[in-house]
């Protein structure tokens, strides 16, 4: 595959993906604007250990009502990374270095509440069933991760959502979703 097509397909992924999690969570919790082709800066951040560039494939905000706050509504931010594939070979490696970003990014007093999601459309090759999300493997990782992380929030496991888009479930979606309603 070409350069220009993978970047195409990539773009297309990130697009749909985006459909989808609006589809997931419905207009009123989950606001994308931001994607790593037209707002890379947004989306970008330093790796501390490496000093090299990343970026997160989608940015915006989860809101939800809170009458408590003085808009009414309670606003994080949130972070998405983006995996359309057909195997799940690497999906683990991906995913422990999404775990690693988002680690990374939560260290900022600005993002300390973030929220990050890993959204890929093929389920994880392993065996480490609920421990993907229960933070036995973000505390595994967390091990082998320079000093400075070590000092990410404790509960950050908790802010991390792992969102497995099958084709099944984009027909459950086509079928009886937000967009039957319409």
């Amino acid at each position: 595959m070409k350069a220009e097509e993978a970047q195409e397909k990539g773009r297309q992924g990130v697009m749909w993906a985006r459909h989808q999690l609006w589809q997931i969570f419905g207009e009123d919790t989950i606001d994308l604007p931001f994607n790593s082709y037209d707002h890379i800066k947004k989306l970008s951040f330093v790796d501390i250990n490496s000093g090299s560039d990343f970026s997160f494939d989608l940015g915006g905000n989860l809101r939800r009502p809170n009458p408590t706050r003085f808009a009414k509504n309670e606003v994080v931010e949130v972070f998405v990374e983006v995996k359309c594939y057909d195997t799940s070979a690497d999906l683990l490696n991906h995913y422990k270095e999404f775990l690693r970003r988002a680690a990374t990014v939560s260290l900022q007093p600005r993002h300390s509440d973030t929220w990050f999601i890993f959204f890929a459309t093929a389920p994880f090759g392993c065996t480490y069933g609920v421990k993907l999300c229960n933070g036995e493997l973000f505390s595994e990782c967390q091990t082998s991760w320079p000093q400075p992380l070590h000092e990410c929030s404790k509960n950050l496991y908790e802010r991390i959502i792992i969102i497995i888009s099958t084709s099944s479930f984009q027909r459950l979606l086509k079928q009886w979703g937000r967009e039957s309603e319409r």
